[in-house]
């Protein structure tokens, strides 16, 4: 018998921005929406940002530690701290409302998101993302299991990390919510809960 659309389990992607995850009370928002689907039987692929201005702190904190003289590939190092940061945090913040999660980090095997060598503004690698989220994040998601991925960040091939610019955040919603042929793909930015329109 062939399910019908209203039983069939519904796959989203939802991209948290900086000012979502800007403090305590906007985190644990974010995450209880998360826990919330998850718990109703959806499938979801979380891409989250560094937390408030977080990002913008490491650079100001770079270029005047080191007199405006760092390389871009070190500046890649130092500004994917942010987003490395918020998903372990958005990880341990949801097993703790009891939904099983797993952060990806650039520095992990499995990481679904690779790029050229164009530091501070690299460009993903379409075909080996598509190729790396069907193999590594959407098992996951099938399971149950909430994965949670860095959003602005990439590696390439050669395992040195990049990040994707401004916006960078967006761009790995797109391409995770491709990949995993979602149903939804939500941006929210600071708003209560999930949000779509």
């Amino acid at each position: 018998m062939k399910q019908s659309n209203v039983e069939r389990r519904k796959r989203i992607v939802v991209k948290y921005g900086g000012a979502s995850l800007a403090d305590h009370e906007r985190i644990s928002k974010a995450v209880t929406a998360v826990a919330r689907e998850a718990k109703k039987g959806t499938k979801i692929a979380v891409i989250v940002s560094a937390m408030g201005k977080t990002t913008d702190q490491l650079l100001s904190a770079a270029k005047n530690a080191s007199n405006g003289k760092i390389g871009k590939r070190e500046l890649d190092e130092i500004l994917a701290m942010g987003e490395r940061t918020s998903i372990r945090i958005f990880s341990v913040a949801l097993k703790a409302q009891g939904v099983e999660s797993r952060h990806f980090d650039p520095l992990d095997p499995d990481w679904p998101i690779i790029t050229d060598d164009t530091f501070t503004d690299a460009n993903p690698i379409l075909e080996k993302c598509r190729e790396r989220i069907r193999q590594h994040v959407l098992p996951l998601v099938e399971k149950g299991v909430v994965p949670i991925i860095a959003g602005f960040v990439g590696r390439t091939p050669d395992e040195k990390i990049t990040t994707l610019g401004r916006g960078g955040s967006d761009t790995t919603a797109f391409i995770l919510a491709e990949a995993l042929e979602a149903d939804e793909l939500i941006l929210v930015t600071d708003a209560e809960g999930i949000m779509s329109a």
